[in-house]
């Protein structure tokens, strides 16, 4: 059995192709060419583009290119890369995320610390604590203050007063501190505050004075208005010099092409011509 670059080299000069032909038709370089027919492997480059030459090579020719590759990597000893067929590998791919889905998920750390089941059965059966509802004290009638009057005597000066008194009995002990009363300010009186005098803004409807080294004066007008007629002058004649040279152009450029036309006319006339001449023999002989 002959070698792929056996193979390669006889059926190109059967057909009758020379190897620059094949080089101009596969964009392979003449000296990889060489080299794959020889059989050279240390001049070509790296296999993969060893394997692309070859299909190309083989196509040019009317070969099979892969059983060409297979054979060279046969020839090389290199084993084939093994070829996985579609329904394996996505057989493979769904067996693996079947896996993975059906493994349980992964118990998240907790912060809170569970309590036993006996304390937290509990705490489930003892009913919720109202707060404590806010009473309101009686107030005192006539026979109470008697009473007091006359069981406590030093109170008779504060209870012949007839105050209102109102408590708020509240069971549930507070645990915020009693906050003291903030110190009584002295009322702040508004003193009057000089106010620093502020300089007039100018106004742009005022008629002001323009500064002297802005006013010009009769001279300095004089000598503006000569140069501004002095300018004008010159552009006049600049215009009109540039008018007098684009006349000249234009009719330097109507004679040109009145040349032309005679020219052109005058090749017709004598074509014309001809041809009636030419006629006149046609007819006369």
């Amino acid at each position: 059995m002959s070698s792929v670059s056996q193979m390669l080299r006889q059926t190109r000069e059967a057909k009758g192709i020379s190897l620059e032909e094949v080089a101009q038709r596969t964009y392979i370089k003449l000296p990889y060419l060489v080299a794959l027919e020889e059989g050279d492997i240390a001049k070509l480059p790296a296999p993969v583009y060893i394997h692309g030459y070859i299909r190309q090579y083989a196509k040019l020719l009317g070969l099979n290119g892969s059983d060409l590759v297979l054979q060279y990597q046969q020839e090389a000893g290199r084993s084939p890369a093994p070829k996985l067929s579609v329904s394996t590998s996505l057989r493979s791919l769904i067996t693996s995320e079947s896996d993975v889905l059906a493994q349980p998920p992964a118990s998240a750390p907790t912060a809170v610390r569970t309590l036993p089941p006996d304390l937290r059965e509990e705490s489930l059966k003892r009913p919720a604590v109202a707060p404590s509802p806010i009473v309101e004290a009686p107030a005192f009638d006539s026979s109470l203050r008697k009473a007091a009057m006359a069981l406590h005597p030093e109170l008779r000066e504060s209870l012949s007063r007839e105050p209102a008194l109102r408590e708020t009995i509240v069971e549930a002990p507070t645990l915020l501190e009693e906050v003291p009363a903030a110190p009584v300010q002295a009322p702040i009186v508004d003193t009057p505050v000089a106010e620093a005098p502020t300089a007039k803004e100018p106004s742009l409807r005022e008629n002001l004075p323009l500064p002297d080294f802005i006013s010009p004066t009769a001279q300095e007008i004089q000598q503006a208005k000569m140069q501004a007629q002095q300018i004008i002058a010159n552009a006049q004649r600049e215009a009109q010099e540039l008018r007098v040279a684009a006349e000249r152009y234009a009719d330097q450029v109507l004679a040109q092409l009145e040349n032309e036309v005679n020219r052109s006319l005058q090749t017709v006339r004598n074509g014309r011509a001809f041809l009636q001449s030419r006629r006149r023999k046609l007819q006369e002989s």
